[in-house]
């Protein structure tokens, strides 16, 4: 029924070394996020048509229990490698449905976070999760991360086009916390209050 993308790359990897690198041109930062995506993008393709590897291992070391009860594992399930994929930190869901407010659930390990986001038109609702974490000072690093990639690609708009009309590059956090999506009520079901709407910048990557 699903199955596990690893956001990690080679691609995500280069990136974050640029992004966090002062001394970087920001065309190559913004090439090195496009790559980032469209690799991110393939991967996702490849588990949509079947060619994701997790659940099949999962679904055979399941198999292994029924048919063989009380044998032990095979070797390959108690790696290192294998035993840290089923450990997910951040663990992360989409729902696309449009007709939802808010999509959420819970950490997947005790330590962790479970981040639900649904990408709307006019921006992005989060709502996330866990037991012992700092859950606010995510929040909070999260939406510095994401400003961040909007300053990025919206100066790579005036570098590429210095004649054009700039966009404007407010501060859109008039909304509360619980407005934007993540609090676990998101303002009520009685009450709807009205999210400020972030403005499209750039190009899509």
């Amino acid at each position: 029924r699903t199955e596990a993308i690893r956001s990690m790359t080679p691609e995500t990897k280069k990136f974050l070394e640029l992004f966090v690198d002062e001394n970087a041109n920001l065309l190559d930062q913004t090439a090195a996020l496009r790559a980032a995506v469209q690799s991110h993008s393939a991967i996702v393709k490849r588990c949509f048509s079947g060619q994701g590897v997790e659940r099949h291992l999962y679904a055979l070391q399941q198999l292994h229990h029924i048919v063989s009860p009380g044998e032990p594992e095979p070797a390959f399930f108690t790696d290192d490698a294998w035993l840290k994929l089923g450990r997910s930190v951040i663990s992360t869901s989409n729902c696309g449905n449009p007709s939802l407010r808010l999509f959420g659930f819970g950490p997947v390990v005790p330590e962790g976070f479970g981040i639900g986001y649904i990408i709307k038109d006019d921006g992005i609702q989060f709502c996330v999760a866990s037991k012992h974490r700092q859950t606010q000072r995510y929040c909070d690093t999260l939406e510095s991360y994401l400003l961040q990639m909007q300053a990025m690609l919206t100066k790579e708009e005036s570098v590429k086009f210095p004649n054009s009309a700039k966009p404007s590059m407010g501060r859109h956090r008039a909304a509360s916390i619980e407005d934007t999506g993540y609090g676990f009520f998101d303002g009520g079901a009685s009450e709807q209050r009205k999210v400020t709407k972030t403005p499209l910048v750039g190009r899509q990557l």
